[in-house]
């Protein structure tokens, strides 16, 4: 409460100034939030603007006891304590070497920018898993379910990338999500592809405590991030 008394009569007595902090999973805001932080510099030039990443659970925390003003994030959020809005659409994919013989079997589909790929085709595979308490490891047993799969080896991780990067090795079948694609950097080149239920897609939320103060530069930075969404700019 003090924090939002300070913020709010700072804009009555020295102008559009303050702080914003804002929260995303690492994932979710590397190369999305730092161009949207230059557009609110120009905007905004007395507000400072600092980037909190953390995983999705923690942020919820976060957002709840005011340490950030605003998360961007794909983790669902309980809508009587917070003002949420969705931004876009996720989906799951698997991660696989070029060359995998598998990928001759995937299938083009009206609407999706990547082959789907059914998982039984590489249920042999070592599966490159995130543990039980990420978000992407739910989707992707709501995936293997939806295939009727039991991986023959789990190897557990706690980085994307390091799955990525063992896929690209031939060593086994990792997962991402469309959103991170661009962000993704493999030694060896892999192919992407739908997995799990082609109807089903994960959404991408911008939120607020309903409770706070809202001055306009978090206005102005939620429009941002969801004008740049539709522009699929993120």
């Amino acid at each position: 409460m003090e924090r939002d008394f300070q913020q709010e009569l700072l804009l009555y007595t020295k102008g559009i100034r303050g702080e914003l902090h804002i929260g995303s999973t690492y994932r979710g805001s590397f190369n999305r939030i730092p161009p949207l932080l230059n557009r609110m510099k120009d905007q905004f030039p007395q507000v400072q603007c600092f980037l909190h990443d953390e995983t999705s659970s923690r942020l919820e925390r976060l957002l709840e006891d005011g340490t950030v003003d605003v998360i961007y994030t794909n983790y669902p959020l309980p809508p009587n304590r917070f003002y949420v809005e969705t931004v876009g659409e996720d989906h799951l994919l698997a991660v696989l070497p070029e060359n995998h013989p598998a990928a001759a079997q995937a299938r083009e589909l009206p609407g999706m920018a990547y082959p789907y790929l059914n998982l039984k085709l590489v249920e042999n595979e070592t599966f490159f898993l995130m543990g039980q308490e990420r978000a992407i490891r739910s989707r992707v047993n709501l995936a293997m379910d939806y295939c009727g799969v039991k991986p023959a080896r789990i190897h557990p991780l706690e980085h994307i990338e390091l799955g990525c990067q063992m896929a690209a090795e031939g060593l086994g079948v990792a997962f991402t999500m469309e959103h991170y694609v661009q962000d993704n950097s493999t030694r060896r080149p892999v192919r992407y592809f739908r997995v799990g239920n082609p109807e089903s897609y994960t959404e991408w939320f911008v939120a607020c405590r309903k409770s706070a103060y809202i001055p306009p530069y978090l206005t102005a930075f939620m429009h941002i991030l969801k004008e740049s969404a539709k522009d699929n700019r993120l």
